[in-house]
């Protein structure tokens, strides 16, 4: 007996894919696309937390900025008054016998420093003071007597002049009552230290520096010179 095989047929597959129905396919396109109104709201926040970090930095390096130009330009504007003091009062008993503290003398506070010498056959007086313009304001100028600068006169009742503005120092922050100061002494010195020495009048300036405007507290000592006025000679 014979047994015939007979093929198995597939049932052949469709020509079109299985369509969803349209409400279905539009709900799962909904429910992927688009943000909520909470995450777009937690994105704002995220962005307005950004720039005002940026903005604060921002203002915190232009203040920065400011404060260091300030500083620069006061201890430059420092530096440069004293070393001008410096040369005018060389001058100082220049031409007067045994000149001693007659011809070279302070105020009480030490803001203004008055000297005397002697040229082209006639005394001359000097004067530099510091001046408080207003309190955020100061200037260092020099003086010349307009009357009554003689041999033996007092250097304090010398009538003044103004001669020349040494600098002029402003700051946003107030400024204490006095930056500059003066004071006279007498040592056993030599002209910027060479040479012999010899008994003459030193005259030390100091002033306040930019770092005391940041930290009162600090121990950094303010801007100091010491001169040695080599044409005095004090008993």
């Amino acid at each position: 007996m014979r047994f015939c095989h007979q093929p198995i047929i597939k049932p052949a597959l469709s020509a079109h894919p299985r369509q969803t129905h349209p409400l279905r396919a539009s709900k799962r396109r909904n429910a992927q696309q688009g943000v909520t109104l909470i995450s777009l709201l937690i994105g704002m926040l995220i962005s307005i937390f950004s720039v005002l970090s940026i903005l604060a930095l921002y203002k915190n390096l232009v203040s920065v900025s400011i404060s260091a130009t300030a500083d620069a330009s006061h201890d430059g504007q420092v530096a440069t008054a004293l070393l001008t003091a410096q040369l005018e009062l060389q001058n100082a008993g220049y031409g007067i016998a045994n000149a001693d503290e007659l011809h070279l003398n302070t105020n009480d506070d030490g803001s203004e420093i008055r000297w005397r010498y002697y040229d082209n056959g006639a005394y001359q007086c000097r004067s530099i003071r510091e001046i408080a313009i207003d309190d955020n304001t100061r200037s260092l100028e020099l003086f010349e007597a307009n009357k009554n600068c003689s041999e033996s006169s007092e250097l304090t009742t010398v009538e003044w002049k103004s001669l020349a503005v040494l600098t002029k120092i402003s700051r946003i922050e107030t400024l204490p009552e006095q930056i500059f100061t003066f004071s006279i002494g007498t040592t056993e010195c030599s002209p910027y230290g060479v040479g012999a020495t010899d008994k003459h009048l030193t005259v030390s300036m100091s002033a306040v520096g930019s770092a005391d405007f940041h930290n009162a507290t600090s121990d950094i000592s303010a801007t100091s010179y010491s001169l040695c006025l080599v044409s005095t000679h004090p008993a």
